[in-house]
């Protein structure tokens, strides 16, 4: 009756924005399998049962060091760790996806942390934040699994940030660390 009367339409499970589902459910492999398959298909026509982080990279370490992902057996000529250090550290630059999805969690997390008023910023904080501090709030154990990605970061946006304090900043001196 409420989109009826405001003109909008139902979303369904199909739905997304920017690329990105708008409706998950507890099932990471059904939910971001597209991630995978677009990986794939850039690289090959590699088929793996599993949606992990670790499935990514191996396909990727075996199509740089034969040039296919069917072939079985391969000469590694470096380490990996190695060959995904940045240029300028004498590596070739290829990041993992496990460290791509950290960064991207991190980066959810201090605009969570930092008082972002977006919309899915807001709904988190009112969902899971009920004294309204990101860092000393608790989840439960039924949390939705991205929450869980960007609570996971809390310690390293600690360690790594800071606030500048001065006129007209907006710092909770109190619990920020």
């Amino acid at each position: 009756m409420v989109l009826d009367y405001l003109g909008f339409k139902a979303m369904t499970w199909g739905e997304s924005f920017l690329g990105n589902p708008l409706l998950l459910t507890n099932n990471c492999t059904r939910d971001f399998l597209f991630i995978k398959e677009r990986v794939i298909s850039r690289l090959e026509g590699w088929k793996a049962k599993l949606l992990s982080r670790a499935d990514m990279d191996k396909a990727v370490r075996k199509f740089w060091w034969t040039g296919s992902l069917e072939k079985n057996k391969f000469l590694a000529l470096t380490c990996w760790d190695m060959v995904c250090q940045p240029k300028s550290r004498g590596g070739l630059g290829i990041r993992r996806f496990s460290d791509i999805n950290f960064a991207f969690l991190s980066k959810l997390g201090w605009l969570l942390a930092s008082g972002s008023e977006s919309l899915w910023a807001e709904i988190l904080r009112n969902k899971y934040c009920h004294n309204g501090n990101f860092w000393s709030s608790h989840l439960p154990t039924t949390t939705f699994v991205m929450a869980k990605g960007i609570w996971s970061t809390r310690d390293f946006i600690k360690n790594n940030s800071c606030y500048l304090v001065g006129i007209g900043a907006n710092v909770d001196l109190w619990n920020a660390p």
